[in-house]
């Protein structure tokens, strides 16, 4: 969990964190005044011996069975790396238009309704938003941990690059809702360190096509 600087209800996403977090899960708030995102979940890895990492923004209300399904996802093909639910903002496939005006039962029902429409279906990403991502640890590892030369939440975009490398994907469970804030570093023009991100995902796109020329060129 960690801190975000926008107006949501945090009343709501604290009660949603505490009601719908299996008991199995370990909880640690992460301040980012104390270091990079990247540099401070390398730490939490160095000591942990947990199966996946699941970061939420402390804005996000959270609603029941979210993690269930994200899980059932991740068992249903080991190629799965990265995991992240819909969002009422965000990049696509991300992305759902919210059609709920309360954070508590009208929230409830729209999600309850999407998990029963969509169940099972999930779609890869390239790009996607750090509200709520779920990241197999094993993975993680197998890339050399999170690269700390970025001091931003682009990191995790490089991360999923470095994972496809590897044959591993990254997905959204689209039977998965969860509610946040509007964030500009994702839903505004994107930052240096997100562009260069990219720019290295369609250098890979390139390279594996075939392409050398455009690829350096985006590298």
């Amino acid at each position: 969990v960690y801190p975000f600087g926008g107006d949501a209800d945090r009343k709501a996403a604290s009660m949603s964190l505490d009601r719908y977090s299996p008991a199995k899960v370990h909880r640690e708030t992460m301040e980012p005044q104390s270091g990079s995102p990247a540099a401070l979940l390398n730490g939490w890895l160095a000591k942990s011996d947990a199966e996946w990492l699941v970061v939420v923004r402390d804005d996000v209300v959270l609603t029941e069975g979210w993690l269930d399904r994200l899980m059932r996802h991740s068992e249903q093909d080991d190629a799965i790396a990265t995991l992240v639910p819909r969002l009422p903002h965000g990049p696509q496939p991300q992305r759902a238009k919210a059609r709920y005006r309360s954070l508590k039962k009208e929230l409830a029902r729209f999600a309850s309704r999407m998990a029963q429409r969509e169940t099972g279906v999930c779609q890869p990403v390239g790009t996607l938003s750090h509200a709520c991502v779920a990241l197999k640890v094993e993975a993680v590892r197998a890339v050399g941990g999170f690269d700390e030369s970025f001091s931003t939440w682009a990191f995790l975009e490089d991360y999923v690059r470095r994972s496809r490398q590897l044959g591993l994907v990254a997905v959204c469970a689209t039977d998965t809702f969860v509610h946040c804030e509007p964030d500009a570093d994702v839903d505004g023009p994107p930052d240096g360190e997100l562009q260069a991100a990219r720019e290295m995902a369609a250098g890979d796109a390139h390279r594996t096509a075939g392409r050398a020329e455009e690829a350096m060129a985006c590298y």
